[in-house]
């Protein structure tokens, strides 16, 4: 049916075709989950309450008693994450977060000024940029101490803690997981000076949730605008309120029971695929809201996102500098959109 890898179409430059080359909803033997590339069925299908997401936590023990292992770090991750539960506790631990984030915005926006000339407005004074270790991350770790209202000083690895959502992950990544949640919630208690369990959950979950699809959505909007506007004046670039792109490309989901949609059904205990690009197509008719997600797990971070976003078009716009050239690659990673470098030059 088609010659590409779905585990990489994500960070394929010609993906937009192949999505509309492709059937709307489809199953592939390979990974033996059903495909869904349409938005409005990604979108039907994030709704319908018989998908749910995967049982990680399940799966964890799983992998406990099959190696001899403990992982209580990703147990914990797994009981405090709304991404990765359902039921009467996904919904108690959403509100909790979301109660955080409305807090912690107020200190984001006060802080967004200052990192924005931190961090942003000196590239508008370099003929060569490199956007991701010089910029993104660094504004996007610092953000998530304010938001959290905890300085974390260790500089962890991107697409580390945020694999925990890819079911393809291997034994030595998820070590590597287990290994950073425990420094993480090492430095988030040091940090925070309390021993609530429930606060440092709520806090491990908006480092795991967020840093990278923060950073992946910032990184491809940007990418994805500038490839629009070369040989053109900073300044005469026109940036969108909204961001164009998402940096969380996936989501999966388990079939509690038969559903069936446009024509084919998804028996019980299949999964499903679910891709979000799609909505950023020029040719949609989906709203760009729905790249944060609809239904129960939608997204939280949406309105900080776009605080950010708005900041950072407004800071570039600023540049004295004419982008003359692009360029970037990605990160390996079967759920996130995160470049591995992000690199322009310019011009006055």
């Amino acid at each position: 049916m088609h010659s590409y890898d779905l585990l990489s179409l994500h960070t394929d430059d010609q993906r937009q075709q192949k999505f509309k080359d492709a059937p709307d909803i489809f199953f592939n033997q390979k990974l033996n989950q059903w495909i869904v590339f349409k938005p409005e069925l990604v979108i039907e299908l994030l709704r319908d309450n018989r998908l749910l997401v995967p049982q990680i936590i399940t799966s964890i023990e799983g992998l406990e008693a099959r190696y001899r292992r403990k992982f209580p770090n990703l147990l914990f991750v797994a009981r405090c994450t709304p991404l990765l539960i359902e039921g009467p506790v996904h919904r108690d631990i959403r509100r909790s977060l979301a109660d955080m984030m409305t807090e912690g915005r107020a200190r984001t926006t006060a802080a967004l000024p200052d990192l924005m000339q931190r961090y942003v407005q000196p590239l508008g004074e370099k003929d060569q940029t490199e956007w991701m270790d010089t910029c993104l991350v660094p504004l996007v770790k610092d953000l998530f101490c304010h938001m959290c209202n905890c300085p974390v000083l260790v500089p962890f690895p991107k697409l580390v803690l945020s694999r925990i959502f890819d079911r393809f992950v291997s034994l030595a990544a998820l070590d590597a997981i287990e290994e950073q949640v425990a420094l993480l919630r090492q430095e988030i208690r040091k940090r925070s000076g309390t021993a609530d369990e429930d606060l440092e959950g709520a806090k491990v979950a908006l480092f795991i949730l967020g840093r990278d699809s923060l950073l992946g959505a910032l990184a491809t909007s940007l990418l994805f605008i500038l490839r629009q506007n070369l040989d053109r004046p900073f300044a005469d670039i026109e940036f969108p309120d909204y961001v164009p792109e998402t940096g969380v490309a996936i989501a999966e989901r388990v079939a509690e029971q038969d559903v069936t949609v446009a024509s084919v059904t998804i028996a019980a205990g299949q999964r499903v695929r679910l891709f979000f690009q799609p909505m950023s197509d020029a040719s949609s008719t989906v709203g760009k809201q729905n790249l944060f997600g609809t239904g129960a797990h939608s997204c939280l971070g949406r309105p900080i996102s776009l605080d950010v976003w708005r900041a950072l078009c407004k800071t570039i716009h600023s540049f004295p500098q004419r982008l003359s050239s692009i360029a970037c690659d990605y990160e390996t990673n079967n759920i996130f959109v995160v470049p591995r470098h992000l690199r322009t030059e310019q011009s006055r």
